[in-house]
């Protein structure tokens, strides 16, 4: 019930079944079947070997009926799920319609999951006892494990699962259409949403100074132009706003990376010439606001500022415009000296050695 009322979603429902081939049959009785959900993150297993035959003819009616509401991908015609000719017959419906991502490839899931989508499956418990009162944990993996492959195969693609929405791992996959994806057009009130977003992001490109976040502007005009066109190209809208929304999060992960690595410099006070170099870097990609950029550059300056000119007060004042001012044409400027070592690497250090008394200072004598 809880797979069947769920929201209408663009991707199918991938299901695989085990079952147990009784000594005395040749016939394989159903005693398993696994029900992967992608938007919710769910694998079902709903056990059946102990039902009786007007039970499994309940469960095959249910995935009729849920057949009306997704897509059903399966891997092979898994026969087991159908109805009989005399039972379809007696309640006047059709056979049950799954998509077969085998699609006569004649090729296993396993290799099948690792030529399309580079990803290695382990496969130990083909001739498992499915009827046994309790699973053990490999037994569930495995079955848990056939229908997220099929996923897989779907996107040709791995998948990292700790994003929301997950998000496809192979770059070629961003672009390629899946091969089941049932795309629904997006209704007024989502329309609105993204009329909101271009808005914003427009409001957002006018107030960024172009000079200082030059990357950022670039990106977010991007994905403007991309949300712009999701507004008319409703086929695959769902697939291309996802896609946006893993850019954003590799923008704020890069920013925050960077962000941390400042921090440490800050909570350590470790002013050595690379911790230098690594807060100009920062100032230049990202901006200080004016009371963050003050309480850096005291932080350095303190007791460095004027010792009988060692440091140049030329160095200190572009120091201060890039973490205060954020001056592009004083960062551009240290940029160029610091890093191609036109500032000696023992001033940098003077720096460290004033604050931090490490050792005492030759050039000034602060300990």
């Amino acid at each position: 019930n809880k797979t069947k009322n769920a929201n209408r979603c663009s991707w199918p429902l991938y299901i695989d079944t085990e079952g147990t081939y009784p000594r005395l049959s040749k016939e394989s009785k159903l005693s398993l079947i696994t029900i992967f959900d992608v938007s919710s993150k769910m694998v079902y297993l709903f056990r059946t070997f102990h039902l009786n035959h007007a039970q499994l003819k309940a469960i095959r009616i249910a995935m009729k009926e849920l057949e009306q509401d997704r897509n059903l991908v399966t891997f092979g015609p898994e026969t087991s799920l159908q109805l009989d000719k005399e039972e379809r017959k007696e309640l006047k419906i059709e056979k049950l319609r799954t998509l077969d991502i085998q699609q006569g490839t004649g090729m296993s899931l396993k290799k099948l999951v690792d030529d399309w989508a580079g990803v290695k499956i382990f496969k130990t418990e083909t001739m498992s006892d499915w009827t046994v009162p309790k699973l053990r944990h490999d037994q569930l993996h495995y079955a848990a494990m056939d229908a997220i492959a099929l996923h897989y195969i779907n996107i040709q693609s791995d998948v990292d699962w700790s994003f929301n929405p997950p998000k496809m791992l192979n770059p070629d996959s961003t672009f390629r259409t899946p091969t089941f994806f049932n795309p629904s057009k997006p209704n007024s009130a989502q329309l609105k949403m993204l009329r909101d977003i271009c808005d914003d992001l427009e409001y957002m490109k006018d107030v960024v100074d172009w000079m200082q976040e030059f990357d950022v502007c670039i990106t977010l005009e991007k994905i403007r132009k991309k949300l712009e066109a999701v507004r008319t190209w409703e086929k695959y809208w769902k697939l291309v706003v996802e896609r946006q929304v893993h850019c954003m999060e590799d923008i704020r992960t890069s920013r925050q990376r960077d962000r941390d690595q400042l921090d440490k410099h800050l909570a350590r006070k470790t002013f050595s010439s690379a911790a230098i170099r690594d807060i100009i870097y920062f100032a230049g990609k990202h901006r200080f606001s004016k009371t963050a950029g003050d309480e850096i550059f005291d932080l350095i300056s303190k007791n460095c500022a004027s010792q009988d000119g060692f440091l140049g007060e030329d160095f200190l004042e572009k120091l201060r415009k890039v973490l205060v001012g954020n001056s592009r044409t004083a960062y551009f400027d240290l940029e160029s000296r610091v890093f191609k070592n036109q500032y000696h690497y023992t001033e940098l250090d003077h720096i460290g050695h004033c604050i931090t008394g490490d050792m005492g200072c030759n050039h000034c004598g602060h300990s």
